[in-house]
């Protein structure tokens, strides 16, 4: 982690696209994709974007809209042993959606808005 000093919109906007860590001066944490630096508050995880600028930084990071990769298709294993111990197709995981639902936990799903003035520490992961 590297940290994100001074906590200005001019100098924090460089960062969109990247995923940040906001501590908070209550000591809380908030993680995500920095969408936006605006009106001094951070966006965090916006799917609809107006800037045309955070846009092109999204598009060159990788992190834009991207379009749903296909499912993979199930190769058969030799060996039954593999499938006994993992009755969902020979993969240790299957389909279970786990206790965050179908798609799993992904801290980058709901967007957040966070006020640049409550921010203690910002830190950019590399």
């Amino acid at each position: 982690m590297e940290r994100i000093y001074p906590i200005t919109e001019e100098y924090v906007s460089r960062f969109c696209g990247q995923v940040v860590c906001a501590v908070m001066e209550d000591g809380t944490r908030h993680i995500g994709v920095l969408s936006s630096c605006r009106g001094g508050q951070l966006y965090f995880n916006e799917e609809n974007i107006d800037d045309a600028d955070t846009m092109d930084v999204l598009h060159k990071s990788g992190l834009s809209k991207r379009k749903p990769r296909s499912k993979r298709k199930k190769t058969s294993v030799k060996g039954k042993a593999l499938t006994k111990a993992f009755p969902g197709g020979g993969e240790p995981f299957g389909s279970y959606p786990g206790p965050y639902g179908p798609g799993g936990f992904s801290p980058f799903r709901t967007p957040f808005v966070l006020d640049l003035a409550l921010i203690a520490l910002l830190f950019l992961f590399i």
